[in-house]
This record gives C-alpha cells, sequence and structure tokens, in this order.
C-alpha cells in the first residue's frame, strides 16, 4: 500500500517488521519499542545532594551577580529561549568550557538517520561530552516537519479524489499520522526515547573522532555522554557510558542488533534530578553533580579497562 508524503514514509517505517528499519525513524517518533531494539533501559538515580554548598546569607552585592542570578531565572522560567541566551547562561553555569549549538548525527547501518539539536560544551582541544536540550521545545519544533504540515483535521480524512490511488489511501495515511502526532505528546518526558537517540548520537560523534586520531589503535573505548534537560523547577541529568561493541553494532548493518547480539551489549542511562532553586547555588551545584557523575560511569558487560577522558568543570 503507498502513502503519500513525508508522513506516508514514516507510517511505513513505524510499522515495518525490520527492526533497522523501525530505527531509521526520526527519534521524535521513537517509542518504548525502540530502546528494547537497542537493549536501552533508564535507571533512576534520585535527586543529587551536595553537601558542602552553604547558602548566602546576603544576596550578591555587586551588580553583576544580580544580573546573572536574575538571567539564570529568568531563562528557566522562561517559555522560549533564543540559541545565544541558551549559550551565554549556560556557559556561566558550566563554567571552564566552550559553549555551542550545533546539529549531531544519529547514525544507523552507516547512513544518517537524524540531525539532533543540542548546545554542547567541550575543551578547546576535546569533542564535546556534555550537552544540553530542551526537549518540551524541540517536539514542539519539529511536529510540523515530521508531517509535512499542521496536524490533521477533520478535513484531512476525507477521501482521495485522485483517480490513481484508492480513495482510502489519504484517510488512512492521516489516521496513521493522527496516531504518530499522539505519541510525541508524552506526559512523562524522563524516559523518553529521543533522549537515548541524543546520547547515542553524542557517543557516535566521539567514537568517528576517536578513529581519526592517535586512538584508533584502541580495541575498547568508553564513550561518556552527558546531557540535561529542565522543566522548572528541575534540571535532569542523564549519563550513559557505551562500548566500542555497542556503537559499532549500530552502524555496521551486517552486524546484530544490540537486543539480538549473542553477547549483551547494552546501555543504562542515569537519571539524576537536580532542584533550580536556590539559583545562587546552582552553578556550583551542577558543575558538582556533573563531575560526579561523570566520573561513576562504568560500561556495563565488558571486562576490560575503560577509562576515558574525564569532563573537568
Amino acid at each position: 500500500m503507498e502513502y503519500s508524503g513525508l508522513e506516508g514514509y514514516m507510517c511505513q517505517l513505524s510499522i515495518s517488521s525490520d527492526p533497522r528499519k523501525r530505527l531509521s525513524v526520526h527519534p521524535l517518533l521513537w517509542t518504548p519499542l525502540h530502546l528494547s531494539l537497542l537493549s536501552c533501559e533508564f535507571a533512576n538515580r534520585g535527586a543529587v545532594v551536595v553537601e558542602g554548598i552553604p547558602e548566602p546569607e546576603e544576596p550578591p552585592k555587586t551588580k553583576d551577580d544580580r544580573e546573572m542570578l536574575e538571567d539564570v531565572e529568568r531563562f528557566f522560567t522562561a517559555r522560549v529561549v533564543s540559541p545565544s541566551h541558551t549559550r551565554d547562561v549556560l556557559e556561566e553555569l558550566i563554567g571552564g568550557l566552550e559553549c555551542r549549538s550545533e546539529r549531531i548525527e544519529l547514525r544507523f547501518g552507516g547512513r544518517t538517520t537524524a540531525d539532533l539539536r543540542i548546545v554542547s560544551f567541550n575543551h578547546a582541544e576535546s569533542l564535546p561530552q556534555l550537552g544540553y536540550i530542551n526537549l518540551t521545545r524541540t517536539h514542539q519544533d519539529k511536529r510540523r516537519a515530521l508531517v509535512g504540515g499542521p496536524p490533521p483535521t477533520r478535513a484531512d480524512l476525507k477521501p482521495s479524489r485522485h483517480r490513481h490511488r484508492p480513495v482510502f489511501t489519504n484517510m488512512l495515511a492521516s489516521h496513521r499520522t493522527k496516531k504518530l502526532l499522539h505519541r510525541l505528546n508524552i506526559d512523562d518526558l524522563d524516559e523518553d526515547p529521543y533522549i537515548a537517540a541524543v546520547l547515542i548520537a553524542l557517543a557516535q560523534k566521539q567514537r568517528h573522532y576517536l578513529l581519526r586520531g592517535e586512538k584508533a589503535s584502541q580495541m575498547v573505548l568508553a564513550s561518556k555522554s552527558c546531557i540535561g534537560r529542565c522543566d522548572n523547577p528541575r534540571m535532569h541529568i542523564y549519563a550513559c557510558a557505551m562500548s566500542t561493541a555497542f556503537i559499532d553494532a549500530l552502524q555496521d548493518p551486517n552486524r546484530p542488533l544490540p537486543a539480538e547480539s549473542p553477547t549483551p551489549v547494552g546501555i543504562t542511562i542515569h537519571h539524576q534530578r537536580l532542584p533550580l532553586k536556590p539559583y545562587s547555588t546552582l552553578a556550583k551545584r551542577l558543575q558538582h553533580a556533573v563531575r560526579e557523575t561523570h566520573a561513576s560511569l562504568t560500561v556495563d558487560n565488558v571486562g576490560m579497562d575503560l577509562s576515558g577522558p574525564d569532563v573537568a568543570v
């Protein structure tokens, strides 16, 4: 059966029985089924507890400090934030790292399936291992592009008038598209599959860089990725370590997927919550949380030394 436009193409891939074709849809259309194909699971590590950072008794005295706190508060409470504003605020919070907006490629079977937008952090001569995504805004911005227009209305469900197509083709395509759009309205974003896609894309970029450099001869590496998102009044930190076997299984179409591999090569995404308030200590608490989270990452199911470069913030 044929479907018209990008929406039909997405419908066909989403209902395909081929696991690799299922994974080739845009990550915004991923469901828990896609996570199972990747042997990916989320682990809730609770709230971040940072001791030894006292709350200042008095408000900041300098104008710069006051403006910074006001800027941070506006950033986390605003619904729409410009990319430049995002970079400025996050650069102040993380500290010591270069910050920029970019798109990273997600690849399966040697092909690019999506360009994912992210605010990345890195040292001057290293690849980014930290990132920030505005997940709610990403869902909103990408929705029209995925279906080639606004969500289908009742008028879209009318039969097609084209003689060379069955009368129910457009109606069926619109119905399936409506179901796909419904999946984007996720009530609980804490375990959104899109988060896994961003972490995988970040790890693939690290892997590609190492293959081109002096460390190309390493048999095993650990790609340590950490991203954040926020929904007032919390920031969410997601971190994951991926083995070479896992990354290469996604790139090579001749290799079985992680869920089909005789030797398990899955990944665990660790999730922590960091309260945004008090804003006056947010920068120190965030830096501490990222340091501790990144240092604790280990690659499961690989009995070798996987120590990699740490992120110093």
